[in-house]
């Protein structure tokens, strides 16, 4: 009974203690710290969910057994990196401490009974955080992609994974534990845990799934997957689950074989380190500080550094330092949030590492040059941003762990100086010891390998986003470092946590890629400069009256939300606190919180006003540095507004060129000059196009083709006509030739836009949101004049006409547009050649999934514009396999071709 009773409150004190609890207030309840951790891996299983198990809706018994071979890769791989994690997070927990054998030793407790309650806690703590990232789509996933043998076969293999992963890191902290001294052991299992860490996020990234990897069901696994333990449980799952393929059996033998020598290894090891370390940690040293004279050295080149600041910001300065340095718990956390952004790195430079490799087979035949290192890059041009961006992060979050609750009271009374020197000095200490030593590193690196403007551009957005992030971070923050209590649950970061890493991830990815769009025109380096400065000086005025304000007070101690608010009667309550500063007291009302809304309006209003005049300069001074050349053609009154045309040549018949979608007719013109030489030919800008006006709104398919008809009818050029139509152009004089077919003598479609076999037109919105077909040409309207237009176009695709174009373009409507041309059922027998591009994309695939997605839309594509070919009886497809959709630039003589022959046809 009394070993019962024993075991009962070592087990809650171990359980517990998987969370440091000298970070935690006094009153703090760690209870609801675990609570908080649990609800997240919770939240992830619900969203993998919500991603994962809709496809699996309409999907046959056959078709869900090819196609979740990703999914279960992609749980399993996700339930190794939690399981491996809560491992690292509770590293120092799962070994006996100095602590456990001074104050257990002591006492009348068995070794054993320490021993099981140890070995409990761990596994129930384990047990949680592995039912907790399958809480969701342990019960989903099985139900859509099986029934009950599935259900079975997945928790069965996710305990053997996460097993595995638990077993072969204790195994790993085990041997060190066993083979080395006390205190070379906590040395060693600091970099351990520090370079775990960074492993299992980094592998978890770095795997590449079955649909990277190829793995065929008719075909012997890749060799890879021979050292990836997360396919060898999928093959575990597959042989469970009764899977029909055999290759999977290799795969699962080999997960069984991990398993058995992970778990033998992992408790032989840690059973010989208990009894071991238990006696010898009370006799060896712990790890004792370093030599005085390296401390004396460093400690005086920090004061060197820091002679100019104020005593004050000196002092808070090195007393950060100092405490980074010594303490263990903040120097993890801190290489923690490095790990975490070399992972995150590592993800956007995955194109980098495995560019050259037998895996990107498929993207470099559609033209894919992996980046290099020492050139200008978007991976690498990322990766300063995430450094950068988790180097403030870190120190911030690790600035509200407390180093030694117990003497923070030398704090409190040391602390005569107004709030805004704390303020101000734990600000600058953020910049120096976060942000300078990341930008000193770029400095270094992009500097010196790039060598470019681009280098040195990137360096300066760098140093203001730097300035951007201390501000805004450090605004609010009135805690003194290291000396205020965590409260677990009070930013209510189950909620918070998901939306921000994403909107991290996000925010990294948009702003390397509109850093080098930036970039490419001086213009727009101007805008991207003027942006960061005014957001600097936004974000530090913001800073400047939080620390002005008189009621923001520096804080020494955590203070959660009670049920019941006490009275405080004490010497030292919130009153003392409060009116220490006399300039509180004479201090006018905060403001409410209307009056704080408005100002927040009126200031977004001004903010946004000031970019839209700057937008409608820059716009004015383009437009005046590239007007628009003079008319080349005639105009014709087609109704109250002009359409632009031309025409060379003489004979019959006339072919009429059709331009693409933003491309006025002039584009045409060295086809016009060929084709002239044996019949007429002319192109003509569209309404809103180089010199036509502009349409009223809406102009789909059909009044584009009536537009044509008029202007062909006024500018008394004769039928038949032999309509050349490009892209979209395509589409539009199918619909000519369906609505007025006596005039057309043939036509050619240059690689026409089309509806793709099987799938239904759909509105750009989707079926989910509402249509509002308005919406998208009136916000393109109000772009224009402020330059968005202009700036959200490639350089090389602007010019006098583009910005007009683009805006004219979306009255066009495609969706109304796509329903029009599918009452084209048949031509006839009318000549008909159909320009096919074998590789439809314009940009090349930059991973392997896209490109082999790509592969299946060029077959469907080619599919497609065969069917484009039945519609007539004499209709003739060309497929041009390595050209792009662009033919008038890749295959120019194949389209003067297709031209001669349709109108030697017609004739």
């Amino acid at each position: 009974m009394l070993a019962r009773r024993q075991f009962n409150v070592l087990y809650r004190g171990f359980l517990l203690r998987i969370v440091d609890l000298e970070v935690l207030p006094t009153h703090g309840d760690p209870s609801r710290l675990l609570a908080q951790i649990g609800t997240l891996l919770a939240a992830l299983s619900f969203i993998l969910a919500y991603v994962i198990l809709p496809q699996y809706a309409q999907q046959s018994a056959e078709r869900i057994a090819l196609l979740s071979w990703g999914d279960q890769e992609f749980l399993i791989g996700t339930t190794i990196a939690v399981v491996g994690l809560f491992t690292v997070v509770a590293w120092d927990s799962i070994f006996p401490d100095r602590r456990d054998s001074l104050v257990l030793g002591v006492l009348p407790i068995r070794p054993r009974t320490i021993f099981r309650a140890k070995i409990a806690a761990t596994a129930v703590g384990l047990g949680l955080s592995l039912a907790a990232v399958n809480a969701i789509t342990g019960l989903g996933y099985p139900y859509a992609a099986g029934g009950i043998r599935t259900f079975f076969a997945y928790w069965a293999v996710m305990i053997a994974a996460g097993l595995f992963t638990f077993s072969a890191l204790i195994a790993l902290q085990g041997v060190a534990a066993a083979t080395l001294p006390y205190r070379h052991f906590l040395k060693v299992s600091n970099i351990l845990q520090v370079t775990t860490f960074f492993g299992i996020l980094g592998a978890y990234f770095l795997t590449p799934g079955p649909s990277e990897l190829e793995v065929h069901p008719h075909q012997p696994p890749p060799a890879l997957t021979r050292f990836l333990p997360s396919f060898w449980f999928l093959g575990l799952f597959e042989r469970w689950n009764g899977s029909k393929y055999r290759f999977f059996e290799a795969l699962g033998w080999r997960a069984l074989a991990g398993l058995a020598v992970s778990v033998s290894l992992a408790a032989l090891c840690y059973a010989l380190a208990y009894y071991r370390n238990i006696r010898r940690i009370v006799e060896e040293p712990d790890i004792g500080p370093s030599g005085r004279a390296s401390g004396l050295r460093w400690s005086q080149i920090f004061r060197l550094a820091t002679l100019r600041l104020a005593p004050v910001q000196r002092a808070v300065m090195l007393f950060i330092a100092r405490t980074m340095v010594r303490s263990r718990r903040h120097r993890n956390l801190l290489a923690v949030f490095g790990g975490l952004a070399l992972a995150i790195s590592l993800v956007f430079a995955k194109g980098m590492l495995y560019g050259n490799s037998r895996m990107y087979a498929d993207a470099q035949h559609y033209g894919y040059v992996p980046p290099r290192w020492n050139q200008p890059n978007t991976p690498l041009v990322a990766a300063g941003f995430v450094l950068l961006g988790m180097s403030v992060i870190g120190l911030r979050i690790a600035f509200s762990l407390p180093a030694s609750l117990r003497a923070n009271w030398l704090l409190r009374i040391t602390a005569v100086h107004s709030p805004k020197a704390y303020f101000q000095a734990v600000r600058r200490s953020a910049f120096v010891l976060a942000a300078a030593p990341v930008l000193l590193a770029g400095l270094l690196f992009y500097g010196g390998v790039w060598k470019s403007a681009e280098a040195w551009g990137h360096i300066a957005v760098l140093c203001g986003v730097a300035i951007v992030l201390v501000n805004f971070l450090f605004t609010r923050f009135t805690k003194m470092p290291f000396a205020c209590a965590y409260s677990p649950g009070s930013s209510n970061m189950r909620m918070k946590l998901p939306a921000y890493a994403s909107a991290f991830i996000f925010a990294v990815a948009a702003a390397a890629s509109i850093e080098r769009g930036m970039f490419e025109m001086a213009a727009r380096t101007v805008v991207l400069g003027i942006f960061l400065f005014a957001f600097g000086v936004f974000t530090h005025r913001r800073w400047r009256a939080f620390a002005d304000s008189p009621f923001e007070q520096l804080r020494f101690e955590q203070e959660s939300e009670a049920a019941v608010s006490p009275l405080q009667l004490s010497g030292d309550s919130g009153y003392g606190r409060a009116y220490r500063y006399l300039d509180v007291i004479n201090a006018p009302p905060e403001r409410g919180f209307g009056e704080r809304a408005l100002a927040f309006t009126f200031k977004s209003a001004a903010f946004v006003a000031g970019l839209c005049a700057a937008g409608f300069i820059h716009e004015r001074v383009a437009e005046w540095r590239n007007p628009v050349p003079p008319r080349v053609g005639q105009a014709v009154d087609v109704g109250g507004r002009t359409l632009n045309y031309f025409c060379q040549g003489e004979g019959s018949p006339t072919v009429i060129f059709e331009s693409g979608r933003g491309g006025p007719g002039i584009g045409w013109s060295r086809f016009q000059k060929e084709v002239a030489k044996y019949t007429r030919a002319c192109w003509y800008d569209r309404a809103g196009y180089g010199w036509s006006d502009a349409a009223p709104f809406p102009h789909p398919a059909s009044a584009i083709a009536d537009d044509l008809h008029a202007l062909l009818i006024r500018a008394k050029i004769p039928p038949p006509y032999v309509l050349v139509g490009a892209s979209f152009g395509g589409l539009t004089s199918r619909v000519f030739a369906h609505r007025y077919p006596e005039g057309v003598g043939g036509m050619v479609l240059v690689d026409a836009t089309m509806l793709m076999p099987g799938s239904v037109p759909e509105p750009p919105t989707g079926s989910y949101l509402p249509y509002f077909p308005g919406l998208l040409p009136a916000l393109a309207r109000l772009a224009r004049p402020i330059g968005l237009a202009r700036l959200a176009m490639p350089p090389d695709s602007v010019n006098v006409f583009e910005p007009r174009t683009m805006v004219e373009s979306m009255k066009e409507m495609d969706y109304e547009s796509m329903l029009e041309s599918l009452e084209v059922t048949g031509l006839g027998d009318l000549p008909l050649i159909v320009l096919t591009a074998g590789r439809h994309r314009i940009t090349p695939p930059d991973n392997p999934v896209d490109a082999r997605r790509e592969r299946t839309f060029e077959a469907r594509w080619i599919e497609g514009q065969r069917a484009l070919a039945h519609l007539s009886t004499r209709g003739e497809q060309r497929v041009f396999s390595d050209a792009r959709h662009n033919l008038l630039r890749d295959e120019p003589q194949a389209i003067l071709d297709a031209i001669g022959d349709v109108v030697d046809r017609g004739r």
